[in-house]
């Protein structure tokens, strides 16, 4: 027992100092260890195995509580510092956080195929059925409010508004896509998939009445210009909110050999990935909506070239961005 006591006694006598001297170096890295010298960096490490190695000893030998809590805080928090994740700064983060966006599309690509063809099935057969007969007009062309805004679409004109009003609807733009956006996920969950069908063959059946009506009074250029430039954008943030809840969807209906919740828990990952992107698709369209594309001022050619643009920007993104180092981590455990 009296050795037991001078090896206690011993030992925080000759390794106190270095233990208040690995609490140093660990505040002094912080979030990173490039705040320490080579030296200081080498020190960091040999005192942070002779101290591991003294919490060791001290757990199973010593009686003294707080010494061994005291060492064993000092240890836990080089240890935290040691093998923490490498500090990235805000534009690495939004990389990565674009890389993941990409990446996830192209992996999740079939889903944002069913709704893609979803909007396009319901705008060119509400197109057809309307051309076919004018009975299928009650059905398909609104009336109230929104037989107004079709009515004013028609004209092929808009009216000039003053900044705040431009900011206003921005602002709604803003507030009310991205809830869409939301609700086509949540309700995936709730209906398998079902209302994510709806929600996607109704917005496609009204851009393909609204077509449809502006063809009909040869104003479809007029049309397409004017919603292109922020549609490109607004409406393939619907295509991702779509695509998401179809992964859930999927994960519900086909769990493979998971349990229902293990598969959606899985599948969540990338729908909430997609609905994110969705959100801030539909946030990016809200400026360009609420001062570009109905600006009558800005001629047509304008809006096109905008709409082109910006489609092949999205394109390139979805495509290409961030493959090489996709293919390069997914080769790296071969080496």
């Amino acid at each position: 027992m009296e050795n037991r006591a001078l090896n206690e006694e011993s030992i925080l006598r000759t390794r106190g100092p270095h233990w208040r001297r690995l609490q140093e170096l660990t505040a002094k890295a912080g979030h990173s260890f490039r705040k320490l010298s080579d030296e200081e960096l080498e020190e960091f490490v040999r005192l942070y195995r002779q101290s591991s190695a003294d919490l060791a000893f001290l757990t199973t030998h010593s009686s003294n509580e707080s010494v061994v809590a005291y060492l064993n805080e000092v240890v836990g928090r080089a240890y935290s510092g040691l093998y923490r994740e490498p500090y990235k700064s805000w534009g690495q983060r939004l990389l990565e956080s674009l890389e993941v966006a990409a990446e996830t599309v192209r992996r999740r690509r079939w889903a944002l195929y069913v709704s893609i063809g979803l909007f396009f099935a319901a705008a060119f057969t509400t197109s057809g059925l309307l051309a076919y007969s004018d009975d299928f007009r009650v059905f398909y062309i609104p009336s109230g409010p929104m037989g107004e805004v079709f009515e004013s679409w028609k004209s092929g004109q808009f009216e000039q508004r003053t900044d705040a009003q431009s900011a206003g609807m921005m602002f709604f733009y803003a507030t009310n896509n991205p809830f869409v956006s939301i609700i086509a996920n949540a309700s995936s969950v709730v209906s398998f998939g079902v209302l994510t069908v709806v929600m996607m063959w109704q917005n496609g059946s009204m851009l393909g009445a609204l077509g449809f009506e502006m063809a009909g009074v040869g104003k479809l250029d007029h049309l397409l210009a004017s919603v292109a430039p922020h549609g490109v954008t607004e409406i393939g943030g619907i295509f991702m909110a779509g695509a998401g809840g179809f992964v859930l969807a999927a994960a519900l209906i086909r769990p493979g050999r998971r349990s229902r919740a293990e598969a959606l828990r899985i599948a969540g990952r990338d729908a909430f990935v997609l609905v994110v992107l969705s959100i801030v698709m539909t946030l990016l369209a809200a400026p360009i909506e609420g001062f570009f594309s109905f600006d009558p001022r800005i001629p047509g050619w304008l809006k096109t070239s905008v709409a082109l643009f910006t489609l092949f920007g999205w394109l390139a993104f979805f495509i290409g961005f961030g493959r090489n180092r996709s293919v390069q981590g997914a080769e790296s455990p071969a080496r």
